[in-house]
């Protein structure tokens, strides 16, 4: 019993060792979590383990896996029978992952009552207080906002006094807080004591952050001083790139609270650049083009373009897909690099090989796609059904890639931009040409390189030359395919209804979301209705042309149902829902047997998997609706990650998300 509990002991204290080696790593990070997630779950210390391990994650601005480690290390200690009261550490993370994504509100009540449960942790105080004040970042000018800075500052002086001064953290807040507030003496004050008691700590990147911050609260004649630690604290920071992007965006609020010019930061904070990709493929086998486009013998022409690009630009993270040719080639120079890249395909791996990689030119682009995708940072399968007919679905991961890309930017609070490498002929849908494109169509910048010239003896021109997608050779008719956002709903307490009440259902509640429809095609209401509309017992069936309008009409759904007193026209008390959205390619057809235009498609089937597993009177979608929410950089609502949940029928894990009002932060 002894030598068990020591070798357990020694298996926490290794497993330890490699998440503090590791902390500046999110690859080997994340390779430890998938590795020995099973003994870090069974570990005694889970809690500890898995708080730690979230934590260094949440530094480098990994927040959707940070949350789902969170999720997990609950489950652990849940599993294990201890004690159920809240666990501070871990808690703690879970909130700051969750404050960092942008829902707030679900952070603001957890803390809260963690901060019910531990009254006088200073840490939890701060935490309060950080909720607040973003909560103010994005509300300056209104009461409420106002009311938030107030509450931050608040808490973090709170803390500051409970620790009798001795935590730079709360007191260097609570200073900079007080400037906004507009209680510049306070600040000063706050700041020259927070001077002096980081003068008796160990110097790290948040001590030397911490100082930074305080000269420079200290007034103008001590900027040559601020910047000098600031730069310090840019080299102790590393690649802690959300840590860096926080103390940023804190010094730049200062400076213009103070009257001065944040562009003095410049030379301070070089901040890595995110750079959405995408480019050719390498020329298939068969069919053969009859105008060669990517000959293999082209590559190293192609690789220096890349190479061009990033020698010259501060690029630290790449979202791209993995298809043979320049998508392959990019990667491996960012991973050379040391850069984060991030892999997106369209569904599983055997499905975007046969699509994407085989039958190229050349013969080593499955070894070096296995490669690439051992060495990725991250890797999202959209979907994983099988390889379907057309080049839409390409088309849809190519605008989830940009959605994606404008995601992690936000994350990290890096600049997003994007790089293609296209011959600028129009192409089918999917291919490079609809992706810069669709960038350029949402305003944001762009370099794109043409193709090297093709040497003399392979130009060949062919009027029967077809700009066909990037992918592969199969084209399909825009009639025949589209990208719809797709809605299911069910009524949480049909069951309830009796007989004699059905016909209060169909006349008053269906009646209802009848009515809804309507209001919503009037022409001061922003969003359409949808296209199509089916209903069978308590499900709900929609089907809209865009994410805008699904995601608004859910909202709308939401809030009718549980804002009416059914109970008024004869049904059961307190009816809910629960609503699920998903965006894909789907077929259009023509239903033989109602005689009607339907939609079908595995998509529509993903829609109807999300739907059982979400909560009462909750809007939850798929990874592919955020994305291409993300990507049109909607803001009449938000989506915040929940984690991967396990769909029925055995469907698989998928990234779900929950769909609220208002702008993302």
């Amino acid at each position: 019993m002894l030598r068990q509990l020591q070798d357990k002991k020694i298996a926490v204290m290794n497993l330890t060792e490699r998440i503090k080696q590791d902390e500046g790593a999110p690859n080997r990070l994340r390779r430890l979590w998938r590795e020995q997630q099973p003994e870090i779950k069974a570990a005694p210390a889970a809690e500890e383990l898995h708080a730690r391990l979230a934590g260094c994650l949440l530094q480098l601005g990994e927040v959707h896996l940070a949350i789902d480690i969170c999720r997990a290390g609950h489950t652990a200690i849940a599993e294990q029978a201890a004690d159920q009261a809240l666990k501070l550490p871990l808690e703690r993370t879970a909130i700051l992952g969750l404050a960092r994504m942008g829902a707030q509100a679900e952070a603001l009540a957890r803390a809260r009552l963690l901060a019910n449960a531990h009254p006088d942790d200073p840490a939890t105080l701060c935490l309060l207080g950080r909720i607040h004040k973003d909560a103010w970042a994005h509300a300056r000018e209104s009461s409420q906002g106002k009311a938030n800075l107030q509450c931050a500052r608040d808490y973090y002086l709170a803390a500051y006094h409970l620790t009798e001064g001795d935590r730079p953290y709360a007191g260097i807040n609570a200073a900079t807080t007080s400037l906004f507030l507009g209680e510049p003496e306070t600040s000063r004050t706050l700041a020259e004591e927070v001077l002096s008691l980081c003068r008796s700590q160990k110097e790290n990147e948040w001590t030397v952050a911490t100082r930074a911050e305080a000269l420079l609260l200290s007034g103008p004649e001590r900027m040559s001083d601020a910047l000098e630690a600031y730069a310090k604290a840019c080299e102790l920071f590393g690649k802690h790139f959300a840590n860096l992007a926080t103390t940023r965006r804190q010094a730049e609020a200062i400076l213009r609270a103070m009257g001065g010019n944040p562009a003095i930061l410049d030379d301070v904070f070089r901040f890595p650049k995110l750079i959405a990709f995408a480019g050719h493929m390498i020329d298939r086998r068969e069919p053969a083009r009859i105008t060669p486009r990517f000959p293999p013998q082209m590559e190293d022409q192609v690789r220096a373009l890349i190479a061009e690009f990033l020698d010259t630009e501060n690029i630290g993270f790449g979202v791209c897909s993995a298809a043979c040719g320049s998508d392959i080639l990019f990667i491996e120079d960012m991973q050379k690099r040391g850069k984060e890249i991030h892999i997106v395909m369209p569904w599983g791996r055997e499905e975007f090989l046969e699509s994407s990689v085989r039958g190229a030119q050349g013969a080593d682009w499955e070894p070096r796609f296995g490669q690439a995708l051992e060495r990725a940072d991250s890797i999202t399968h959209l979907s994983q059904h099988t390889l379907p007919e057309g080049d839409l679905s390409f088309e849809w991961c190519s605008q989830c890639i940009v959605g994606l890309a404008r995601r992690r930017a936000r994350l990290l609070g890096a600049e997003c931009s994007a790089l293609a490498i296209c011959d600028g002929k129009p192409g089918g849908p999917g291919g490079t040409s609809s992706f810069v494109t669709f960038w350029r169509k949402q305003g944001l910048p762009i370099k794109s390189f043409p193709m090297p010239a093709l040497p003399p003896s392979d130009t060949r021109v062919s009027e029967t030359d077809e700009a066909g997608t990037d992918f592969h050779g199969v084209s399909v008719g825009s009639s025949e395919q589209d990208i719809k956002t797709i809605l299911f709903a069910d009524v949480a307490g049909f069951s309830r209804i009796g007989e004699k009440q059905l016909a209060h259902f169909a006349k008053y509640f269906l009646g209802h979301i009848s009515a809804l429809i309507a209001k919503v095609n009037a022409p001061d209401v922003r969003g359409n209705s949808p296209i199509l509309t089916n209903t069978w017992g308590d499900a709900l069936y929609f089907v809209f042309d865009t994410v805008l309008d699904g995601g608004l009409f859910a909202l709308k759904l939401r809030d009718l149902v549980t804002t009416t007193r059914w109970e008024d026209y004869g049904l059961p008390v307190g009816m809910g829902v629960r609503i699920a959205l998903h965006t894909g390619p789907v077929f259009i057809c023509v239903d033989p047997v109602i005689r009607q235009i339907t939609f079908t498609g595995s998509h529509v089937s993903h829609a109807a998997r999300i739907e059982p597993k979400v909560e009462r009177n909750e809007v939850y979608s798929s990874e592919a609706f955020a994305a291409l929410a993300a990507a049109e950089g909607l803001e009449d609502f938000a989506c915040d990650y929940l984690g991967e949940i396990e769909l029925p029928k055995n469907y698989g894990r998928y990234p779900m998300y929950r769909v609220r009002p208002g702008p993302p932060y």
